[in-house]
């Protein structure tokens, strides 16, 4: 997150005109970058695997994403996303999957945000 860079674009006399939903996505990470070599080879080997699977490892159910958003998120995307994806494995006791609850966190904060332009889903303020 670029600490210098603000989340909110402000007028010259303070107003606040619109927010960047995307400014502190990283805020909510699950995994943490790693540097060893032997790290990065399981990761392509865990690439390499899922991509001949080709089938996600969990299933999202848009209706109850869409629903908890209206009711809870608004305004925060990445915050609602980190809160559902952090229930949603830990209710299957798959808390430890950090890469699977990763994918699933963008996937969702991809999805709301690309709703949210099109105005399909309200967001934060009005452009």
């Amino acid at each position: 997150m670029n600490k210098n860079k603000s989340a909110y674009q402000v007028s010259p006399k303070g107003k606040i005109i619109s927010y960047d939903p995307n400014y502190d996505i990283e805020r909510f990470s699950f995994i943490n970058k790693r540097n060893t070599l032997f790290d990065k080879m399981v990761d392509r080997v865990n690439s390499i695997l899922n991509g001949m699977v080709s089938a996600k490892p969990y299933e999202i159910d848009w209706k109850k994403v869409v629903d908890g958003y209206l009711e809870t998120g608004i305004g925060d995307v990445p915050h609602y996303a980190s809160q559902h994806v952090f229930s949603y494995f830990l209710l299957q006791k798959r808390a430890s999957e950090k890469e699977n609850m990763q994918a699933m966190y963008l996937e969702i904060v991809n999805a709301l945000n690309g709703e949210i332009e099109k105005g399909n889903l309200p967001g934060s303020t009005k452009k």
